[in-house]
C-alpha cells in the first residue's frame, strides 16, 4: 500500500494530469521510476540480498552452537490404582555449547555466488534501463517527427498555393497541381499517423518502466530532451581491457572461483574434521534451589577422520575438476565471444555517428538547392519538374536526417548497454 502511494505521488510530480501532450518529463525522471518499481530490476535486487546475506552466514561455522535446557518433573508408584507420591519434584537446567571447524570451501562459494548475484544484477538492471530508453528515445523522435511534419505541411500549402496560380495563368497543367495536392494529403495523413504512434510508445514506456499510469495520466507527455545531442565516443578503446568490466565477463569468472570454491570442498571431505563440545548441568531435588543440588560438566574435543564412503567423496572429487575445467573453457569462450562483440558494437556506433554527419552535409545542400531552385521557379527560370525533384528530395532528406539523428543515439544506448552501465540520454 506504501508503495502504491510513493509511486502515486511520483507521478502526480512528474506528469499533469489534466493536459494533453503539455506536461514535459526527463530521462532522469523515468530512469528513477524505473529503478523505484521495475519488478525484474526488484527481483534481481532481491537475488543479491539473498546471495550477500548467505555469505554472511556461511561465517557462522566459527560460532558456536549454545542452548539452554530446563526441566520440571515428578513420580509417583502406588498398587490396584491408587498412587502415592513418594519424591519431591525434581527440578534441573543446564546448557550445552558445541563447535565444529568447518569447511572453508563453502565460504568461498558463497562469496562467489554474491559477486555473480552482483554481477546479474547489473545486467539487469543495465537491460531494462535500455528498453527503457530506447521507448523514450522513440518517444523523443516522435514529438520531434510531429513537429517536422508539421513544417513540411506549412510549406506544402505555400507550395500547393503557389502551383495554383501559375495553373491558373496556364503555367502547368492540371496534373501538376492534383500531385502537389496529394503530397499535402499524405502529409496530413502522415501527420495524424504520427500522433497515434505517440500512444503505442507511451504505451510501450509504460510497460518497460513497470509502471501502469491510471487512465487520466495515461496520455503521451511531452520529453525535455531532443535527438540533437553531441554524442563522445572514446577513440581507439583497448578492448580487451574494456570487456574485463562488462558483466558477462565478471559472471564468467565469478563461476570460475565458485568451481574452484566447490574444488576445495570436495578435497576437504578427505581431511579431519575437529569438532569441539562442552556442557553444564544442576539437578535440584526441590523447588527451592538450595545448596543440596547434583552438578556435573563435560568437555569435549574429538577428531574424526573419513576412511571410506563407498566412494562418493572421490567421485564428487573427480566431477569437481571436470567442473572446473569446464568453468573455465566457457570463461575462454565468453572472454572470445565479449571481444569480437565489442568490436562490433564499437564499429556499429561509428557507423551511425559518421553517416549522421554525412546526412548533415547532404540535408544542408539540399536546402541550399532547394532555396535556389524555389527562386528560379518563381521567376520562371526553372522547369516544374527540377522545382518538385529538389523540393521532394529535401523533404525526404530532413525525414531521412532525424531518423538517422535517432539511430545513432541508439547506437550509443546501445554500446552502453553492452558495457553493462546504466543509460544515460
Amino acid at each position: 500500500m506504501k508503495k502504491n502511494i510513493f509511486a502515486c505521488i511520483v507521478l502526480s510530480i512528474f506528469f499533469a494530469c489534466n493536459a494533453s501532450f503539455a506536461a514535459q518529463i526527463s530521462w532522469t525522471e523515468i530512469s528513477q521510476l524505473t529503478l523505484k518499481t521495475n519488478p525484474n530490476i526488484k527481483i534481481a535486487e532481491n537475488e543479491l540480498k539473498i546471495a550477500k546475506a548467505n555469505y554472511l552466514k556461511s561465517f557462522s561455522q566459527f560460532l558456536p552452537d549454545i542452548s539452554v535446557t530446563a526441566a520440571v518433573g515428578d513420580s509417583a508408584s502406588g498398587q490396584g490404582g491408587n498412587f502415592t507420591d513418594t519424591a519431591e519434584p525434581n527440578y534441573s537446567y543446564g546448557a550445552n555449547a558445541s563447535l565444529s571447524i568447518l569447511s572453508l570451501g563453502q565460504i568461498k562459494e558463497n562469496s562467489a555466488r554474491a559477486a555473480l548475484a552482483q554481477s546479474a544484477f547489473d545486467r539487469t538492471v543495465s537491460d531494462t534501463l535500455y528498453k527503457v530508453a530506447q521507448e523514450y528515445l522513440n518517444l523523443v523522435w516522435g514529438y520531434e517527427r510531429i513537429e517536422l511534419i508539421s513544417q513540411i505541411i506549412n510549406k506544402q500549402t505555400q507550395n500547393t498555393d503557389m502551383v495554383r496560380l501559375k495553373y491558373n495563368v496556364g503555367g502547368v497543367d492540371l496534373g501538376s497541381l492534383r500531385r502537389v495536392e496529394a503530397d499535402l494529403e499524405t502529409s496530413k495523413f502522415q501527420l495524424r499517423q504520427a500522433k497515434r504512434y505517440l500512444q503505442t510508445v507511451w504505451q510501450a514506456l509504460q510497460a518497460n518502466i513497470g509502471q501502469s499510469l491510471d487512465d487520466e495520466i495515461s496520455k503521451p507527455v511531452e520529453t525535455l530532451e531532443s535527438l540533437s545531442k553531441n554524442i563522445v565516443i572514446a577513440p581507439n578503446p583497448d578492448f580487451a581491457a574494456t570487456i574485463k568490466t562488462t558483466p558477462e565477463f565478471l559472471q564468467a569468472q565469478s563461476n570460475i572461483d565458485i568451481a574452484k570454491a566447490q574444488k576445495v570442498s570436495a578435497w576437504e571431505n578427505f581431511f579431519m574434521r575437529l569438532n569441539l563440545s562442552a556442557s553444564y548441568n544442576q539437578n535440584h531435588g526441590d523447588k527451592y534451589f538450595n545448596s543440596d543440588y547434583l552438578n556435573s560438566w563435560n568437555a569435549q574435543i574429538s577428531i574424526s577422520y573419513p576412511l571410506f564412503s563407498g566412494g562418493k567423496d572421490l567421485i564428487g572429487l573427480k566431477n569437481a575438476g571436470k567442473i572446473y575445467q569446464n568453468a573455465q573453457y566457457n570463461f575462454s569462450i565468453t572472454q572470445s565471444s565479449l571481444k569480437a562483440k565489442a568490436v562490433a558494437q564499437y564499429n556499429s556506433l561509428l557507423d551511425a555517428v559518421e553517416n549522421l554527419s554525412i546526412r548533415k552535409i547532404y540535408l544542408e545542400a539540399l536546402a541550399l538547392q532547394a532555396e535556389i531552385t524555389q527562386r528560379k521557379y518563381i521567376n520562371g527560370l526553372s522547369s516544374y519538374q527540377d522545382w518538385y525533384s529538389i523540393e521532394n528530395s529535401y523533404i525526404s532528406a530532413q525525414s531521412q536526417f532525424l531518423q538517422e539523428q535517432l539511430q545513432a543515439v541508439l547506437a550509443q544506448i546501445e554500446w552502453l548497454n553492452f558495457l553493462g552501465k546504466q543509460v544515460s540520454i
